[in-house]
């Protein structure tokens, strides 16, 4: 075995270690983002005002990495239409 094929091996590797860690990473967020939205579903549900605003802005916040003001307005019109 060449040095030139040992090197496209580790570089094969490597490039599958990183898209295989990656694709975990997403799934995982996937998942976290999941339970925050079941928890925000459940407080809604319950009727917890308080409990659902912190759990909607967990959810946003997780979501896209900041909580703007647009997220804010979209929690008080889901947290208007709450019985």
């Amino acid at each position: 075995m060449q040095k030139s094929d040992l090197i496209v091996i580790v570089f094969g590797i490597l490039i599958i270690g990183i898209l295989v860690l990656s694709v975990l990473l997403h799934i995982r967020k996937n998942k976290a983002l999941e339970t925050l939205w079941e928890a925000y579903n459940a407080a809604r549900a319950s009727g917890d005002r308080v409990r659902a605003l912190e759990a909607g802005r967990a959810y946003y916040r997780r979501r896209s990495g900041r909580l703007s003001m647009y997220d804010e307005q979209a929690i008080a019109n889901e947290l208007n239409t709450m019985s």
